[in-house]
């Protein structure tokens, strides 16, 4: 199965997401011990799930859609990640861990129902 460009640049930004946010795990556990806690896995599953549905798009159009949105979920996520550990420090930034995979995991949903419609759509009425 060959990818579109489309679809290598999904990956890439899941791939970059994924890094991010283990970093900022890594640097806020005080260590490589911090990747042995729940929350690697609820870090890295928007990005998964991205990937994912990256490798799965059957269109160009949804490729693009699941570009734009882990494009969107990226750039946010490590907005907020930088910020909570970096800029405006608190004893309660530690939830960014917590809130910011939750929120891109309602993005995914989001672009999920758009995704499908899209789907829906073409298959309907275009082909």
């Amino acid at each position: 199965m060959k990818l579109l460009p489309v679809q290598i640049a999904i990956q890439v930004c899941s791939i970059l997401g994924m890094i991010v946010a283990l970093g900022i795990l890594i640097y806020a556990g005080g260590g490589l011990a911090s990747l042995l806690s729940g929350f690697t896995i609820w870090l890295l599953l928007p990005y998964m799930v991205f990937s994912l549905m990256g490798i799965f798009a059957n269109k160009r159009t949804e490729a693009i859609i699941i570009l734009i949105t882990s494009l969107v979920a990226f750039g946010w996520g490590t907005y907020f990640y930088i910020d909570a550990f970096f800029i405006n420090t608190d004893p309660q930034s530690g939830l960014a861990f917590l809130f910011v995979p939750l929120y891109q995991l309602v993005l995914v949903i989001l672009m999920g129902i758009i995704s499908g419609l899209v789907r829906f759509i073409h298959t309907r009425f275009i082909s």
